[in-house]
């Protein structure tokens, strides 16, 4: 893992205690996502500065694939998850809530 994802990470597998059950490094068809909530359909993927033009036509490839399959996808910034970290964090909250199974 990286920093940010190590940084995110520390916080994410906290909420198990509050009814999500994030993981890491997951696979979901031919893809393996950052982190996930599988009961939510929430994707997380920290995104660094060496996205180029190549990996963000990838990336949008991958994110057509995953919400056919029901999946929203939160892209977030490594700079934002080690600058403003709590507003990154209340941001993927917000999204599993929406979300959560009733």
């Amino acid at each position: 893992m990286t920093g940010p994802e190590k940084v995110l990470w520390a916080e994410l597998r906290e909420w198990r205690n509050q009814g999500f059950a994030i993981r890491r490094q997951h696979t979901i068809g031919p893809h393996i996502v950052d982190f996930v909530c599988m009961s939510c359909k929430v994707v997380i993927e920290i995104d660094g500065r060496s996205h180029d033009e190549e990996e963000i036509v990838r990336d949008m490839g991958r994110d057509t694939y995953l919400q056919e399959l029901g999946f929203v996808v939160l892209r977030v910034s490594n700079d934002d998850v080690l600058k403003i970290a709590d507003a990154v964090l209340n941001h993927i909250w917000r999204a599993l809530e929406e979300r959560k199974p009733r």
